[in-house]
């Protein structure tokens, strides 16, 4: 079925650890007005073209969110993953299932027909692709076309909320359920409880300078945290109820988390050889469009910022 795309959304992009000049530590709503945004995605074909995930329906900007072209359908679009090498290409989780579009989101067919809650491709391989539903974890090898059933060892009917791919082993993934995070060492093939981290795992970030340090919002918990790949984690940031989250894509050991009380930013810190963590706020309200959160790592990865805030030291 033909669409055309959104119009409107809020923005947020972070910035790095860099010092605060004048008028940095602000918010700018970019809209859309009144919609809930649950995801973002840059094209890296031009940092201008610009798509956000909606409830309802989804949308794009050609112009870095000046103005937009809004698709108003009868489902929550909650993740976008925009293929590397074919920017035209787009992959979409709702809540009615998986889209392909193959001509920049004017189009789209449906791939899978169960509720999909976050799409991803490899690090390094852009014909794989990885997708969590309600029902089970997916995998395609033709670049979201047709997609295999992926869930050996997590569970019956396992819930997938987060996917997160190793930045330099590809093989290695990690997922996010409702009732904990899983490991897979063979690119899906199979998968294994990662260390005793549990809760509502809503989101994954491996820090891309050293991918041995995962991260991950673990509901009421916490903010899960492995220094050796997920075999062994620690829980921090309880009071914070947190939603989603990212690594910078430049500076080792820093995360963006997005929480029910906010916003925050966090700097690995080094005490007597101990890592410890500070998370500072930032001034702005998450509430309805917290999710955003979820797909903003391809904005990180272009280094696009458009809204500032301290570096939390």
């Amino acid at each position: 079925m033909r669409r055309h795309v959104p119009s409107l959304l809020l923005l947020v992009l972070l910035a790095t650890a860099l010092p605060a000049l004048p008028g940095q530590n602000q918010w700018t709503a970019l809209g859309p007005a009144g919609a809930q945004v649950y995801a973002v995605a840059v094209s890296p074909a031009s940092r201008d073209l610009l798509y956000v995930g909606l409830s309802p329906g989804y949308g794009r900007s050609t112009d870095r969110g000046a103005t937009w072209s809004l698709v108003s359908a009868p489902f929550v679009t909650y993740s976008i993953a925009i293929d590397p090498i074919a920017p035209d290409r787009i992959l979409a989780g709702t809540s009615a299932g998986l889209g392909l579009s193959t001509d920049g989101g004017e189009t789209w067919t449906t791939r899978l027909t169960q509720m999909t809650t976050v799409v991803t491709f490899d690090s390094k391989d852009p014909n794989v692709a990885y997708a969590g539903a309600r029902y089970g974890l997916f995998k395609s090898v033709d670049r979201g076309v047709t997609w295999v059933e992926a869930s050996t060892g997590l569970g019956t009917n396992p819930y997938v909320l987060a996917l997160a791919v190793h930045p330099v082993q590809n093989n290695v993934i990690y997922a996010g359920l409702w009732g904990g995070i899983y490991r897979s060492t063979n690119g899906g093939n199979s998968w294994n409880v990662a260390g005793s981290a549990n809760g509502r795992i809503t989101s994954i970030a491996v820090d891309p300078v050293n991918p041995d340090l995962v991260v991950a919002p673990a509901g009421t918990i916490g903010v899960a945290r492995s220094t050796d790949g997920g075999a062994h984690w620690g829980t921090t940031a309880a009071n914070l109820f947190p939603q989603a989250i990212l690594a910078d894509r430049a500076v080792a050991g820093t995360f963006y988390l997005g929480s029910e009380n906010g916003f925050y930013i966090s700097q690995s810190i080094v005490i007597l050889s101990i890592l410890a963590y500070n998370w500072a706020g930032k001034n702005i309200e998450i509430n309805a469009f917290k999710r955003i959160f979820n797909s903003i790592n391809s904005v990180l990865e272009r280094k696009e910022i458009e809204i500032n805030g301290e570096a939390a030291i």
